[in-house]
């Protein structure tokens, strides 16, 4: 059993040194707590909602015996997109959309077309959440979490229907992309459009190096 006696002197009073003991605990206990780190979260409704694609149109192929695929009009345009997720006045991330004639081999009678949605980071310090097919872009549902432990690329495809071997990406429906820049983690929220467009709902960052975020965390 303890000599709880011990924690007296001759004079039966608590010495000072075990009361100062006692009355510091508390302050201790409190600068503890205030290192835990905390979520600081970015979010950024895109209102109206940033849409765009680079076909107006599809008109049908003049050499329909063979079962060809529409004709895009206008026959090649391209489009970009830039984000800067931690509002500090520099793009973080480019998305890009295009389309151009197939001209790089023989597909046959029918003319073939490219299709292709990317997103890009803009600096050495920018990266995409990708599958384990690193360039295609994993994209995440609500709640899911975006955190270092992702796989991370410099580009990630959406979209590439490509050559002769279309469909040679799939295609993607409405998701978020996890994003990180330096050791700041954030999401884009993304829908897929007809004619091979895309729409930008909204996104968000963590502000706190190094924390996860939740895609849709507000």
């Amino acid at each position: 059993m303890p000599n709880y006696c011990s924690l007296f002197d001759k004079s039966g009073r608590f010495p000072r040194v075990v009361i100062l003991f006692f009355c510091c605990m508390p302050f201790f206990s409190c600068e503890r707590e205030s290192l835990t780190p905390v979520d600081e979260i970015h979010y950024t409704d895109i209102v109206p909602d940033k849409e765009f694609h680079t076909v107006r149109s599809f008109s049908p192929s003049l050499v329909s015996v063979f079962s060809c695929s529409d004709i895009p009009e206008p026959a090649d345009s391209s489009v970009t997109f830039d984000l800067d997720i931690n509002n500090d006045s520099i793009s973080d991330f480019r998305i890009n959309a295009s389309h151009r004639a197939y001209t790089d081999g023989y597909c046959g009678h029918c003319s073939v077309f490219t299709y292709n949605i990317y997103i890009e980071g803009c600096t050495d310090q920018d990266s995409i959440a990708c599958t384990e097919q690193i360039w295609i872009a994993r994209l995440f549902n609500s709640g899911d979490s975006i955190q270092a432990k992702n796989t991370w690329s410099p580009r990630a495809e959406l979209v590439l229907l490509e050559g002769c071997a279309l469909p040679f990406q799939t295609d993607f429906d409405r998701g978020y992309i996890g994003v990180k820049t330096g050791s700041l983690y954030g999401y884009i929220h993304v829908e897929k459009m007809p004619f091979h467009g895309i729409r930008i709902l909204e996104f968000g960052f963590n502000a706190s190096e190094n924390r996860s975020i939740v895609c849709g965390q507000q």
